[in-house]
């Protein structure tokens, strides 16, 4: 409620996550695609038309392949690091990644590689290809920069 009129006039809202990480940890509950594509279809109903929440424009999917993510999971709790309530459990990670690929191909979300010829590329290549696709998004779908 705190950006919609912003939002209404024209701004332009990022967000972390937003409804789509709904739709990840809730599909997680589903094990078969036909309940998957149902919930999807209910849950867009209920936030976008019931709820009039705003469709995301454009969705950027920072892609780590399944097996450096668990990979990095497991080295950080070696090394003594705390893991969050999801990452103590790898088999709802790989359905969780098995969710975003599913939606990515469904809602044609930017994908973008964190890894390259299987190295992980640094935070600042990440950002830079994130900046480069918001630039590019906004190029093409908004008039002037004020």
């Amino acid at each position: 409620m705190h950006w919609k009129s912003f939002y209404e006039k024209g701004g332009i809202v990022i967000a972390d996550r937003y409804t789509t990480s709904n739709m990840v940890h809730q599909m997680t509950k589903y094990d078969s695609e036909e309940e998957r594509k149902a919930f999807l279809n209910w849950l867009e109903d209920m936030e976008y038309e019931k709820l009039e929440l705003p469709r995301p424009d454009v969705v950027i999917l920072l892609d780590m392949p399944l097996q450096q993510s668990e990979e990095l999971v497991r080295k950080r709790a070696e090394a003594g690091g705390s893991m969050d309530i999801h990452e103590q459990h790898i088999e709802y990670l790989r359905r969780c990644h098995d969710a975003y690929q599913m939606l990515a191909a469904r809602y044609g979300w930017t994908r973008i590689s964190c890894v390259k010829n299987n190295v992980l590329l640094t935070p600042e290549t990440i950002a830079e290809s994130i900046k480069a696709d918001v630039e590019s998004f906004l190029d093409k779908n908004v008039c002037q920069f004020i």
